[in-house]
């Protein structure tokens, strides 16, 4: 219904500048107890307290993980400040990826580091294409983004887990001016789908980046001992939260 209402209303005369006034873009219209949606272009206050709804989820003190897959961090609104600052907090289990480096280069690639509890964003632009034949030579895609996912997850393994998704790019500009949509899904079972896609981004930039880094004296090679596993059971380290999180016991920081 919501959706049809939508259409006729994006093909009416002036579109592009009556939307905004209409009752579909005054609100995230709720559609069942799990499922939200945003349909833009709003009202820059409405927007505004769109983006403040995802923010006030990321930092609310009851959340224990936040996990997201974003195009850019350092567009206008508070989501974007939000991600930047989320990885530094040590109370928070979080891993995320961009793919677009800030003016002062504070996107920069982070990597698991030991005895420490901090979490990890990952920049796709950071890491050198160093693949074996035949994936050597990647297509392009002519728009310069390696990640183009524009989703955010918290509390991934309890029962509150919220996703928000969409073609959102979660920014001022964007729900201001474009015609992008806004999912927010709270369904445990979604929110671990959509937990796995951000966990398998991040491995796969950071198995990357290392592989890039490794020499013919310090090649890319597996631990020949056991020692790897001591930081799993280490209370200070961040890989020791990962190990309870993903087990299923609760996130104690």
């Amino acid at each position: 219904k919501h959706y049809g209402e939508l259409f006729e209303a994006s093909i009416q005369p002036n579109a592009d500048t009556n939307f905004k006034k209409s009752d579909l873009a005054q609100q995230m219209l709720t559609i069942d107890k799990t499922l939200s949606v945003g349909f833009a272009p709003h009202p820059k206050p409405v927007a505004e307290s769109i983006l403040n709804q995802v923010t006030d989820t990321i930092l609310n003190p009851k959340t224990t993980s936040v996990l997201f897959a974003v195009m850019e961090l350092e567009s206008t609104g508070s989501v974007s400040q939000s991600l930047r600052e989320i990885h530094k907090n040590d109370k928070v289990f979080s891993l995320g990826i961009t793919d677009k480096e800030g003016e002062k280069g504070d996107v920069k690639i982070k990597l698991y580091e030991p005895r420490s509890k901090r979490g990890v964003l990952v920049n796709g632009k950071d890491t050198p294409k160093v693949l074996p034949p035949p994936f050597d030579s990647e297509a392009s895609l002519g728009l310069g983004h390696q990640v183009h996912h524009k989703f955010v997850v918290t509390n991934f393994n309890q029962p509150d887990a919220t996703v928000y998704c969409g073609s959102s790019n979660l920014a001022l500009g964007g729900e201001t001016k474009n015609g992008d949509n806004l999912l927010k899904i709270q369904d445990p079972d979604i929110a671990a789908a959509f937990a796995i896609e951000a966990i398998r981004l991040i491995d796969h930039f950071q198995f990357r980046n290392r592989q890039s880094k490794e020499t013919d004296v310090k090649p890319l090679v597996l631990n020949s001992t056991d020692q790897w596993t001591k930081r799993y059971f280490d209370p200070n380290d961040l890989y020791c939260l990962d190990r309870k999180l993903f087990i299923g016991l609760p996130a104690k920081v």
